[in-house]
């Protein structure tokens, strides 16, 4: 039997669509706009977010020596030259990071295990019909955020380290 497509034919298409990566934090008392990224997250442009946007942010403040820098293990968040960035930014003893949590754990930042979810849960009802429109939706609804409820996040986090340490540290999700 003959099939009427060429098997030979191929078309060429992105392995990843379209995306949108954004970084976005938060005090107990403020949040940090977002940050969009206009391409792969890679140390260079981890660590341009940090020199150009995050410090800059946290000295208008004035806050930069009062809080405390907290991410994961990723490897643009591990780095020499992030590493570096962070040391001459935050005290030593203001730096959460890969060695806090126990390994293969889930991430215990609050934008990982609170201000995703959330947005995600509100932004994508709104349905996005492109890029532009879904960064558009996740600045409104991030600048909508209670700082009430920025605290109960971070109140939150206590329990979630019980947690953690219960399953000693594997994903604790079933107790939430």
């Amino acid at each position: 039997m003959w099939s009427p497509v060429n098997p030979h034919s191929f078309f060429q298409r992105k392995n990843y669509p379209k995306r949108v990566t954004v970084w976005c934090d938060f005090t107990a008392t403020f949040i940090l706009p977002p940050y969009f990224f206009t391409d792969i997250v890679n140390t260079e442009r981890y660590r341009d977010l940090l020199m150009n946007f995050v410090i800059p942010e946290l000295q208008a403040r004035n806050v930069l020596q009062r809080i405390t820098f907290q991410q994961n293990g990723a490897p643009p968040h591990v780095a020499t030259i992030v590493k570096e960035c962070l040391r001459t930014a935050f005290n030593e003893a203001h730096l959460i990071g890969r060695h806090f949590t126990p390994p293969k754990s889930p991430d215990l930042a609050p934008p990982e295990y609170w201000l995703w979810g959330l947005l995600r849960g509100i932004v994508y009802p709104r349905n996005p019909k492109n890029i532009e429109q879904l960064r558009e939706f996740i600045r409104e609804e991030v600048s909508r955020i209670d700082v009430r409820d920025f605290r109960k996040a971070l109140n939150n986090l206590p329990h979630l380290l019980k947690a953690v340490q219960h399953e000693e540290g594997g994903h604790f999700e079933n107790y939430f």
